[in-house]
């Protein structure tokens, strides 16, 4: 196709004296016009790059492992696999900045006193920042996820993105007045997010926000720093982290339907987020080819079937044609009161409930074929469907896919009391301080 592909070499040095080692490559384009562009590219070295991820992995769930008990050396290295000095090296920052500290007086062999790894839970704190198209909420969570203050505020219709991301900023400073030990923040952002470029590429039924700058506006607060991640990824997150029928699983998937639709996907502890940062954004697959136009320029998304919003728009649409559903008792309602008019026997609500839960089916099954997770949870307000909708998604996505596909993966409702993308926001904070220590540490030991 009329493109050149130049290896650039440098000299390195090993036993043997001096050899070419290939560092890159440049691509030459040329089209019609004659020389277009060049644009470089840095060879990596992707066995290094998977030991130092999963480095981070290790030293992310023996933390996990720790944070509502602490273990002897003995059981890490028998639950882990990892070998004393394997421990060591993981721990050494973590004990050196008293995030962990060595305890006494552990269960050993032969009723002996074993010496052993407990969290220090209080050493820091970080907030939690998760917002929607209606509402935002933030968190205030020391190091092994005990929540210590909270609040949520509704979203104006009128107000824009960038006042409102001003007035989570001004709470924030806030909390680090009253919390001095706040180290970070996490934010949990819908998306599609580009996470490199830090703003919403598309936020169906909430434009106000697509042009708003977040790593502009919040890069630092009072010295902290700020870390954004994908909403549905930071439930992921959560879930993986704190929700025990999750800890075990190799590749986990959690399906979300709030007031849009989305996936995160972890794998062995790490975030898989794609190139631009929102791998896994399901709420824009298309369900129905011909479908209505989204906003997000595709046809038939699956967000325009199963979110809480359209959830209520379609009640409200029809429900003049059911003067027999209870819900026309009710001057207002939510998702939450279809759910609970589809338990006590509501055959509108049912009817609702179990189209949303085919259309979350469907969305498993894409899922499942994409990312082969051996576990899928669905998150958040669609976890409470019921029964009605679990059983809705499960005859789906058997009907769909053969018993060799489904075998042995999970379906289950998220069982997580607080909100997952809060918490996750929060883990995500926690989890770059843990990983990036002497960036953050000594700076904020010196503000507090």
């Amino acid at each position: 196709d009329g493109a050149k592909f130049v290896l650039r070499y440098q000299k390195s040095r090993n036993v043997a004296g001096s050899i070419l080692k290939p560092v890159g490559f440049q691509l030459e384009t040329v089209g019609e016009q004659g020389f277009v562009s060049w644009s470089e590219f840095k060879v990596t070295e992707p066995a290094d790059q998977t030991k130092r991820e999963a480095e981070k992995a290790r030293k992310l769930e023996l933390v996990r492992d720790l944070r509502s008990q602490g273990k002897s050396y003995r059981d890490i290295a028998k639950e882990t696999g990892l070998t004393a000095a394997s421990i060591s090296k993981i721990t050494a920052s973590l004990i050196q900045q008293k995030i962990l500290t060595e305890t006494e007086g552990f269960s050993g062999e032969k009723g002996r006193k074993a010496i052993g790894l407990s969290l220090n839970r209080s050493r820091f704190k970080v907030v939690g920042v998760h917002f929607t198209r209606r509402s935002f909420s933030l968190g205030v969570f020391d190091l092994g996820g005990a929540l210590y203050d909270s609040r949520t505020e509704l979203i104006s219709p009128t107000q824009g993105g960038l006042q409102c991301l001003r007035q989570i900023c001004s709470i924030i400073e806030d909390y680090i007045e009253k919390y001095p030990e706040i180290a970070a923040i996490g934010m949990a952002v819908p998306g599609p997010f580009l996470k490199k470029e830090g703003r919403i590429s598309v936020m169906t039924n909430a434009p106000e926000w697509q042009n708003v700058d977040f790593k502009a506006e919040l890069q630092n607060i009072k010295s902290r720093p700020v870390f954004y991640e994908h909403d549905a990824n930071a439930a992921a997150m959560a879930e993986w982290y704190y929700n025990t029928f999750c800890a075990d699983k190799s590749t986990l998937a959690v399906l979300f339907a709030d007031d849009g639709v989305g996936a995160g996907i972890v794998h062995n502890g790490v975030i898989f987020d794609g190139y631009k940062g929102y791998a896994a954004e399901i709420g824009h697959i298309s369900v129905d080819v011909n479908g209505s136009r989204c906003p997000c320029g595709n046809y038939g998304c699956l967000e325009m079937y199963c979110s809480a919003i359209e959830i209520i728009k379609e009640v409200k649409c029809g429900l003049s044609n059911h003067p027999e559903s209870s819900l026309n008792q009710l001057y207002d309602f939510d998702e939450l009161d279809v759910f609970a008019a589809a338990e006590a026997g509501d055959s509108y609500a049912i009817e609702i409930v179990e189209k949303v839960g085919f259309y979350l089916g469907c969305g498993i099954i894409n899922l499942i074929y994409a990312y082969s997770p051996s576990s899928v949870v669905v998150g958040v307000r669609m976890a409470s469907g019921g029964v009605i909708m679990m059983e809705s998604i499960l005859r789906t996505v058997k009907s769909r896919l053969n018993d060799e596909i489904t075998r042995g993966v999970e379906i289950m409702f998220s069982r997580m009391r607080t909100n997952s993308m809060l918490t996750g926001a929060a883990t995500i904070a926690t989890n770059q301080l843990l990983l990036n220590l002497s960036s953050y540490i000594a700076d904020i030991d010196e503000v507090g």
